[in-house]
């Protein structure tokens, strides 16, 4: 994870309902969106696939994308999807000035 990286905090019911939400500021509306989408929808369909096999559910799930990074954990009857969203523009201005900084 990047020092300039922001934190966002989705719970959600077995239906994916939001419970509670902490997201921070700076992670634009449809990255969080898109990421709760994704996390819950990559849920139903472990889930599906662990209850057919008749296996349990992994602890956690993490998948990388570009711009962010999402965590899913099931804890009890809710779905915790944790967002770790790195503006690429911002990141790109770290690079630059870190190499500046070691020139």
């Amino acid at each position: 994870m990047a020092l300039n990286a922001e934190l966002g905090i989705v719970i959600l019911d077995q239906a994916g309902n939001t419970i509670y939400h902490a997201i921070s500021p700076k992670i634009p509306g449809s990255v969080v969106k898109e990421a709760v989408l994704l996390g819950y929808d990559i849920y139903r369909v472990i889930a599906g696939i662990t209850g057919e096999l008749g296996y349990s559910l992994p602890k956690s799930v993490s998948v990388k994308m570009s711009e962010y990074e999402i965590i899913i954990l099931k804890r009890g009857n809710r779905v915790v999807i944790a967002l770790i969203y790195e503006n690429p523009a911002e990141a790109l201005a770290s690079k630059k000035e870190l190499a500046i900084a070691n020139a």
